[in-house]
């Protein structure tokens, strides 16, 4: 909702710039080159399939926003092979659930990038939302530079978790075994 806002305020605002494709292009390479770095010392420390996952789809949405020949189906290819893999990978992939914030982003991102090309394709003209011709191009670019900002910030907030940390529970006291020897 503060992305639609945003928009319209800039345009309103006459501050086009802000939501611009040219801008959001510009913006989305450094932006996932910089993710890609950080998953990737991620995937190097651990070796774990949530990280492997998180690399190449982050290297794929990279390579998307470089926008040469192959890479409008070439998500679609990358996006398909990174379903199976975590499909295979799915025990290994129920480490989320001990990551609370970090599934709650990666969800808040994964819907974001839904919401961008549901915009990209005009959903919500069926919705008659006002001035939905001129902006959809610049809402569908604003959502998607968060998308990749969420993705960074993930990045980040996943170096404060470790996929060989296994949850244990706290004792209070040494069992009386233990302290007998």
């Amino acid at each position: 909702m503060a992305a639609f806002l945003t928009v319209y305020l800039a345009y309103f605002a006459g501050w086009t710039t802000f939501y611009e494709k040219r801008t959001h292009e510009i913006l989305a390479l450094p932006i996932l080159a910089t993710a890609f770095f950080v998953y990737f010392a991620r995937t190097c420390r651990e070796r774990h399939p949530l990280f492997i996952l998180l690399t190449a789809l982050t290297g794929a949405f990279f390579f998307r926003e470089w926008h040469f020949s192959g890479t409008s189906t070439g998500i679609y290819v990358a996006l398909v092979v990174l379903a199976v893999l975590a499909w295979k990978w799915k025990e290994a992939l129920k480490i989320l659930h001990q990551w609370h914030p970090m599934k709650v982003w990666l969800l808040a991102a994964f819907l974001t990038y839904g919401l961008s090309q549901f915009t990209a394709r005009r959903g919500f003209r069926v919705l008659h939302l006002p001035l939905e011709y001129e902006l959809h191009v610049g809402l569908e670019e604003v959502l998607e530079t968060s998308a990749h900002l969420m993705l960074l910030y993930i990045s980040f907030l996943s170096w404060r978790f470790s996929a060989e940390s296994k949850l244990k529970p706290l004792t209070s006291a040494p069992d009386s075994a233990e302290s007998a020897q």
